[in-house]
């Protein structure tokens, strides 16, 4: 079907990927990719380009830039997934923990958030295979850091989009770009217009309307 590559999300997926396809392994940033040993390790292991961790600080990025030949990628937008159950959590809350293997379609009920104690509001999704994803209560947003992440030069910038409307990733990319070029031809005169900023709150308040 013309597939260009595979993204493995783990090193078990990893290793039947490379027992029945010659095609090219993408790492996603589950394979918890921090420093340059983890970045060399799965260069040497095949993989050939890997999305770093998204627990990464600034300086930590930096330095794994400097030390890997690995091409990276960065996340750069997107809603942001905290935790995979692999059960039907608004199942189990609404019928019980005997509920387990028993779906009345409960679980496609939009708005159904966790609070922790600190009242922060996770929203809560289930897949097609009735796995339950935990949202984080923001989403992420580094346009803003363009400058800087053009200078580090990864090999890729991506956004999360799979919970957007189409209309709603049309906007995001056209920004993304608009402001990437910016980036690369003024980064000491940078700056993202109020309006803009606008846009990215709407489409945050029509993703996730429990903010």
């Amino acid at each position: 079907i013309g597939v260009d590559g595979i993204m493995v999300s783990n090193w078990g997926t990893w290793w039947l990927a490379r027992q029945t396809t010659h095609l090219p392994l993408y790492g996603n940033f589950s394979l918890n990719i921090t420093n340059s040993l983890a970045a060399n390790l799965a260069a040497g292991m095949g993989i050939t380009q890997a999305a770093v961790s998204l627990e990464l600080s600034a300086e930590l990025l930096s330095a794994l830039q400097q030390n890997t030949q690995l091409p990276t990628e960065v996340m750069v937008h997107g809603v942001l997934t905290g935790m995979l159950l692999e059960l039907c959590l608004p199942s189990v809350l609404q019928q019980g923990a005997g509920s387990r293997d028993v779906c009345r379609d409960t679980c496609h009920r939009p708005g159904l958030v966790l609070a922790d104690e600190c009242g922060q509001l996770y929203p809560v999704e289930v897949d097609q295979y009735c796995r339950t994803q935990v949202l984080l209560p923001y989403e992420l947003c580094l346009l803003s850091s363009l400058p800087w992440l053009v200078k580090l030069q990864p090999a890729s910038l991506r956004i999360e989009a799979q919970n957007y409307e189409p209309a709603a990733v049309a906007s995001v990319v056209t920004l993304y770009r608009k402001y990437l070029e910016l980036a690369v031809r003024q980064p000491h005169n940078f700056a993202v217009a109020e309006s803009d900023w606008e846009i990215l709150r709407e489409i945050l308040i029509d993703t996730n309307p429990v903010s």
